[in-house]
This record gives structure tokens, C-alpha cells and sequence, in this order.
């Protein structure tokens, strides 16, 4: 039997992974069996199997976010050291 995130590329289990590591950032105390639950409807809608749900539209919204915040910490880095 295949698990269902063999269907999933090397980058869209990079995307599950760190889809899984800021839900943990945003709730640290989400119990295992919730945090299973996430996993397999972020793999089903990456595969395509489900249509996307507000905590993925906001999961992805959030690594945005964190991508937008790095590249302003590095060229704020970048300038001060000019």
C-alpha cells in the first residue's frame, strides 16, 4: 500500500515540511494526533485531492511572510555594512 505523500514531489514535501514546522511555531502545544490531521490534508491538497482550507491558505500566507522578512533582514544587513 502507498503512503499517500509518495504521490508528492521532492519540493511539495519540502512545502509539507515546513508547512508542519510553523504550525508547531504557531502552536507548540498542537497534539499529535491534530498535528497527523494537518499533515494529511496538506499532502492531500498538494496532490491535488482536496481543495485548499483556510489553515493551508494560511499556512502559506505565513511562510510568505517569514520568506518577505528574511529578504528585508538581509538587505538591511547588506547596507550596514557598506
Amino acid at each position: 500500500m502507498n503512503k499517500p505523500d509518495s504521490k508528492l514531489n521532492e519540493f511539495q514535501m519540502d512545502s509539507v515540511k515546513d508547512y508542519m514546522k510553523t504550525l508547531k511555531d504557531v502552536d507548540p502545544k498542537l497534539s499529535d494526533r491534530m498535528r497527523s490531521h494537518y499533515k494529511k490534508q496538506i499532502v492531500e491538497i498538494l496532490s491535488k485531492d482536496r481543495e485548499e482550507n483556510l489553515v493551508y491558505k494560511l499556512l502559506g500566507k505565513i511562510e510568505e511572510l517569514k520568506d518577505e522578512k528574511q529578504e528585508l533582514q538581509d538587505q538591511m544587513n547588506y547596507y550596514k555594512k557598506r
